[in-house]
């Protein structure tokens, strides 16, 4: 069975909206559903997944929060590092 945003089940699936397919889902599964509900953002995060891989932005998402955890000052000069860092990589 596939299931929408609070629990429901759709009649037609949509691009850039979160499903959950599976028997019946759990507490943690209806809350990730209902939170990736932003259409927006939904279309944001799927074209970075689109362009650099399922992988890939998960380790920018676990960047990005370990960034936002240490503050503003130090995004600075870790973007700097980064772009340094990721310039010498090869494109795939």
């Amino acid at each position: 069975m596939v299931f929408g945003a609070q629990c429901s089940q759709p009649s037609m699936l949509t691009a850039y909206t979160p499903y959950f397919i599976g028997s019946a889902p759990s507490h943690a599964a209806q809350s990730m559903v209902n939170q990736l509900t932003n259409t927006a953002k939904n279309r944001e995060l799927t074209n970075i997944a689109l362009s650099f891989g399922g992988d890939n932005t998960l380790a920018l998402a676990d960047i990005s929060t370990k960034l936002h955890a240490l503050g503003v000052g130090s995004i600075g000069a870790s973007t700097s590092f980064a772009a340094t860092e990721l310039a010498d990589l090869p494109m795939l």
